[in-house]
């Protein structure tokens, strides 16, 4: 049942943490997901820094994910490990 929390919030602190767990799943197309999506935000004008703490990574993260289209394109995505 959706409530609020403390502080306006929507999460419990187990649910917030449960979340942030899935937030690193890499399986394929979430990861594929994600990238795209890091791109698209890059592209708008976010930097690095600004969309890693988006998608709760560290910027080595986004950069590696640019890097990587950059030199093979949007296959390179599928590939990211």
């Amino acid at each position: 049942m959706w409530r609020m929390t403390e502080k306006g919030r929507i999460l419990t602190k187990e649910e917030r943490v449960k979340l942030i767990a899935l937030v690193g799943d890499e399986s394929l197309l979430w990861g594929v997901a994600r990238g795209a999506n890091a791109l698209v935000l890059l592209d708008d004008g976010m930097t690095y820094e600004q969309v890693a703490k988006v998608f709760f990574l560290d910027t080595d993260s986004i950069r590696r994910w640019h890097e990587l289209f950059k030199e093979h394109g949007i296959k390179a995505l599928a590939d990211f490990k």
